[in-house]
């Protein structure tokens, strides 16, 4: 096959002959969630209305890995620290929840929220012992986006497997290693096709299949090998999940860059008639049009941006949240809160026997005091000392009082106060409410 010019090779038709799908729809109020500047972003589809979701993310500790419900509820990584949490933010940068996760060798990576934002798919890396040896490697675990669930929800989908995004609300696709499977949360996960299944028809080797992603409209892209000059492979599929899909076009040199000189996260529109994918100089994007994939045209969308995901949800932030300075300090009015809390889950009986664990999280060393009202009375609370920004553990202790008040309620709920006062600066303070049950 000869390599045309970078600007105008790229895209090779495998099947012309496949027959095209349905007409692109019409065009929809839909965004690209990306990270730019170690940040979260949003922008309309061509590129334009570019809005800021997240300041606080560094070069030392950035954000990665967005991905977007229907209703534009961002989900994200960060590089820092190992074994999460992952953040879970609305368009505006303002922090809903952590969700925690369980322990990990490395990770957690590439998160994807569900389409309707109740679950969360992420790839995190383990290590145990086998016959005597050390085995690495990494699957992919489900969560309630809530952060109720960190210990995961059903099987995990299998060794090697990662990158996962979702077809729908309850199932996923995963690659793991050569293979394509889907998983419907709660079960076992189910091999869709081998890459060694198209072989010697379309493909002259085996690749291992990243980064893959299913339109409603049955078109499918995925990352073939996870090297330099690797490819994405675009598939068209008219049957079930059992059906072997056919090969249409494959999108070849990608463009090098700080990023690198592969392809990565593939990702189509809500219609699925045009597709977004990172290179090492950017964000890419292509047009599909009705004729096939073969008459489309790449083109360079957002410089030095990484990390897309397609949404229907248009780019509408809002105002953006401000702090809640703490009567007497020096907050900066406008800056972005810097407090973020979720709560450990336990029972009533357990909490007033043993306090309720709040996990914080702090851009810096200071102090963390919490307190706790029910029905306007203050019935628990809690403080410790932290040395340095990260996640901590403040536990809400319960007075004597309290205890024996609330002990024989069937439900509680909590109004929680979160102030934190750093070493130097602005005290902030952060809100939560808290349903404890028997």
């Amino acid at each position: 096959m000869t390599r045309t010019p970078p600007l105008t090779r790229r895209l090779v038709a495998l099947a012309c002959a496949a027959g095209a799908l349905a007409a692109a729809a019409p065009a929809s109020a839909d965004s690209l969630v990306f990270v730019k500047n170690s940040n979260v972003w949003l922008a309309n589809p061509d590129g334009s209305g570019q809005y800021q979701v997240t300041t606080d993310g560094t070069a030392a500790n950035p954000y990665t890995s967005p991905s977007q419900a229907d209703d534009g509820t961002i989900v994200a990584a960060r590089a820092r620290p190992a074994g999460g949490p992952l953040y879970r933010m609305r368009q505006n940068g303002q922090l809903v929840n952590t969700i925690p996760v369980a322990p990990m060798l490395a990770g957690p990576f590439a998160p994807h929220v569900s389409p309707d934002g109740r679950l969360v798919a992420y790839e995190h890396v383990f290590s145990r012992s086998v016959n005597g040896y050390i085995e690495t490697s990494s699957d992919v675990r489900f969560t309630r986006a809530d952060g109720s669930t960190p210990q995961g929800i059903g099987p995990e989908t299998g060794r090697g497997a990662g990158a996962p995004s979702w077809i729908d609300s309850t199932r996923a696709f995963v690659g793991v290693n050569a293979i394509a499977t889907t998983q419907v949360v709660g079960q076992s996960a189910v091999q869709w096709w081998s890459d060694y299944d198209h072989q010697p028809q379309w493909f002259s080797f085996g690749e291992s299949v990243e980064d893959g992603e299913v339109a409603p409209n049955g078109r499918i892209a995925v990352v073939r090998g996870d090297h330099e000059d690797n490819t994405i492979q675009l598939y068209d599929n008219t049957g079930g999940f059992t059906s072997l899909p056919t090969p249409t076009c494959t999108l070849s040199g990608p463009s090098p860059g700080p990023l690198g000189k592969r392809f990565v996260d593939p990702t189509f529109s809500p219609a699925g008639d045009a597709v977004a994918w990172q290179e090492g100089n950017g964000i890419w994007t292509m047009d599909i049009p009705a004729a096939g994939c073969a008459t489309g045209t790449p083109r360079l969308l957002i410089a030095g941006a990484s990390d897309p995901d397609w949404g229907p949800a248009a780019v509408n932030p809002g105002p953006r949240p401000r702090p809640k300075p703490v009567p007497g300090s020096t907050g900066t009015p406008g800056s972005a809160p810097t407090l973020a809390a979720s709560v450990a889950p336990v029972k009533l009986r357990g909490a007033l026997r043993k306090g309720v664990r709040l996990r914080v999280r702090t851009p810096s060393g200071g102090r963390v005091s919490a307190r706790a009202a029910s029905r306007g009375r203050v019935v628990a609370r809690g403080s410790r000392a932290v040395e340095r920004a990260g996640a901590a553990t403040v536990s809400l202790r319960f007075t004597t009082r309290a205890r024996r008040t609330l002990r024989r309620r069937r439900a509680v709920k909590l109004a929680v106060t979160l102030r934190f006062t750093p070493t130097s600066g602005a005290a902030v303070r952060e809100r939560l409410a808290v349903t404890l049950a028997r």
